[in-house]
């Protein structure tokens, strides 16, 4: 029943996998030898860690894509910050970074600076405006951060890059 319950807890009900506790149970009240108890005591353990571990892999999975929507929902909003992702999700921020991390390869820093960068090239790309009404639009507050991020990522000002895609 316990075990059964943790799985419930981990959102994975429907692992038919693993047996039930009786008849696990029953299997080893009916082993002859101690030795042979324990051991199907311990494979019956080892399957369940297993199965609690590839749900926690897909839970963080889960937080990682809805982390993802997040940012590429509100990216133009420049307060937004790891903190306010995180109430988002109900996760901390040091919990949740080690997973984006893990699972990414980025920070989630990182991720939102891409996603702003791709939005302002494509405005830069179809629109006049000038550079700091672009900043402002993909949430970078400082103009002059969004030049150094902009060159940084593209190796050209956004001012450049521009004339080049009007002339491209």
């Amino acid at each position: 029943m316990l075990t059964r319950k943790l799985l419930e807890e981990a959102d994975m009900k429907n692992n038919s996998q693993i047996p039930k506790e009786n008849d696990i149970l029953e299997q080893i009240s009916k082993a002859p030898y101690l030795e042979q108890a324990m051991k199907l005591l311990q494979n019956y353990l080892n399957e369940i860690a297993c199965q609690l571990s590839i749900g926690k892999e897909s839970n963080n999975e889960k937080l990682v894509a809805q982390a993802k929507a997040y940012l590429n929902k509100h990216y133009s909003n420049p307060n937004l910050s790891l903190s306010i992702l995180c109430q988002e999700l109900l996760i901390s921020p040091s919990y949740f970074s080690s997973i984006y991390k893990a699972s990414t390869g980025e920070t989630f820093l990182d991720t939102l600076n891409q996603i702003r960068l791709e939005q302002a090239k494509l405005l830069l790309r179809n629109t006049s405006l000038k550079n700091y009404e672009v900043a402002l639009k993909v949430g970078f507050s400082d103009p002059h951060y969004f030049n150094i991020a902009f060159k940084k990522a593209t190796k050209m000002t956004p001012k450049e890059f521009a004339k080049r895609m009007i002339e491209g």
